[in-house]
Formats: structure tokens, C-alpha cells, sequence
């Protein structure tokens, strides 16, 4: 099944008009336009172009780094609500990098789309053949005849844009473990496997500690039942060994 796309547009940062937003993420199933006083009109016509698939999200209060912080609480319950989507942030603000960083190291798939208007090329006008006036006035109406097919021409080759250029960063999410890697493995197990490697020397030693630790990654939900699941997954794979209430990591 393919994951679902949400997009996250800072639109006081960036202004990407409404209709090339298909091209910062292709596929996009959800788009949450986060905006400020002086970009209510603007967010209107994501509203108009895209429909249902747009939530408008006022900031509630102006302030520094009110909107990015809006963003960031709005990606966390995306990501709590829908832990197999794609989330794709459209900012050129690279402060959302350490948060985006730590979103993939616990297993979630998150980037960040630049977007410069710099970019955004308009056709010019062709202009006009400055030598046609005078052929008129002093050439015969024969040689008149044939200037005017080549002026044309020239326009119409004047006319043709140029291609559109979007600025790109993207987040590379870390190298994925094996065990990690398994196609018939629940995503909240490839989740839990992926945040114990990154926490390196950090692991709890205590199968307390362990247990505790497992059952904040599973989420709040999670039943006695699923987090004893979790357990017996991860000491099949050899990925943790526990000894009465010693736990060590293969």
C-alpha cells in the first residue's frame, strides 16, 4: 500500500503559488498551509485551487517563531496519526532541520522543499522588427511581403519560456539496519528497532528501564498485549537479550 503524502507549507517563510505545489510533493494527499495576518488572502487561493485536501491553519498569536512552531505541533500529530506517511515541510527556513533530523532517526519518513521566486521565469514580449517601418516606405510592396513572415517568426521563438528551476534541500534519512528492514515487520517494530540503534550507549540496561523506554515508543495506546509482542519480537531477531533484570543488546 503506498504511504499517504502530507504536506506542511511555512507560508510566511515561502510564498510557492497554489498550483506548482503538486511539484514540491508529487502525489500530495493532505496540505496543512500554516499562515500569519498579512497571509490570509494568500491562503485563500489554496483553498480555492486544491479544495478539501487544504487545511488553512492560523497562527493564534504573532510572536517570534510563532508559525514554526505551530508547524512543528501540527508534524508531530500527523506523524502520531499516520506513522507510515511521507511529510514534506516547504520551507527554506533550515531551522526545521534539527527537528526533521530527529523525526527520521526515530524512523519517520520527513523532508524539507526550498522554494525561491527568484526562480520563476515570465515569458518577455517579442520585440518588434525595428527594420519593417522602413522596408514599407522605400522597398516595393513585394519585398515588404516577404520581411513580415520572418518578424514573425522571430517573435515566436522569442516567446518560448524558459524552464522553471525549484530550489531543493533534501533530508537523506539514515542507512536502514536489516532487522529494520523487513518487509513483514509492523512499522512501529521497524520504529522501536531503529530509535534503541540510535540511542547507542544511551540504552537502558534495566529490563525497568527497557520496558518503560519500549512502551513510550509503542505510543500511550499501546496494550500490555502489544508491548509483550514487542519483547519476544526483538529477542527472536537477537536484538536485545534479557537476563532476569539485566538487559544487553547483540
Amino acid at each position: 500500500m503506498t504511504s499517504l503524502v502530507h504536506v506542511l507549507v511555512d507560508l510566511e517563510n515561502v510564498q510557492p503559488p497554489a498550483a506548482l505545489l503538486e511539484n514540491l510533493a508529487p502525489g500530495f494527499a493532505n496540505a496543512w498551509i500554516f499562515h500569519g495576518p498579512h497571509q490570509e488572502k494568500l491562503s485563500k487561493t489554496f483553498k480555492t485551487l486544491i479544495g478539501e485536501r487544504a487545511t488553512l491553519v492560523p497562527i493564534t498569536r504573532t510572536g517570534n517563531n510563532a508559525l514554526d512552531f505551530h508547524l512543528s505541533f501540527y508534524l508531530g500529530y500527523v506523524a502520531a496519526k499516520h506513522p507510515d506517511a511521507r511529510l514534506v515541510v516547504v520551507a527554506n527556513d533550515k531551522g526545521y532541520e534539527p527537528m526533521i533530523e530527529h523525526a527520521v532517526s526515530l524512523g519517520f519518513e520527513v523532508r524539507r522543499e526550498g522554494y525561491n521566486a527568484a526562480d520563476k521565469t515570465t515569458p518577455k514580449k517579442a520585440a518588434p522588427d525595428k527594420g519593417t517601418p522602413a522596408k514599407k516606405a522605400v522597398a516595393k510592396k513585394k519585398a515588404a511581403k516577404k520581411a513580415t513572415p520572418v518578424a514573425k517568426k522571430s517573435a515566436t521563438k522569442k516567446k518560448v519560456p524558459t524552464k522553471k528551476k525549484l530550489a531543493v534541500a533534501i533530508v537523506v534519512a539514515p542507512k536502514k539496519s536489516n532487522a529494520s528492514n523487513d518487509l513483514d515487520t509492523p512499522a512501529a517494530l521497524r520504529r522501536v528497532v531503529k530509535a534503541f540503534s540510535k540511542m547507542g550507549a544511551e540504552r537502558p540496561q534495566k529490563k525497568t528501564s527497557f520496558l518503560r523506554h519500549l512502551s513510550s515508543m509503542l505510543g500511550k495506546d499501546a496494550s500490555q498485549e502489544a508491548l509483550t509482542e514487542a519483547v519476544s519480537y526483538l529477542q527472536k531477531r537477537s536484538i536485545v537479550a534479557i537476563d532476569g533484570d539485566k538487559v544487553t543488546y547483540v
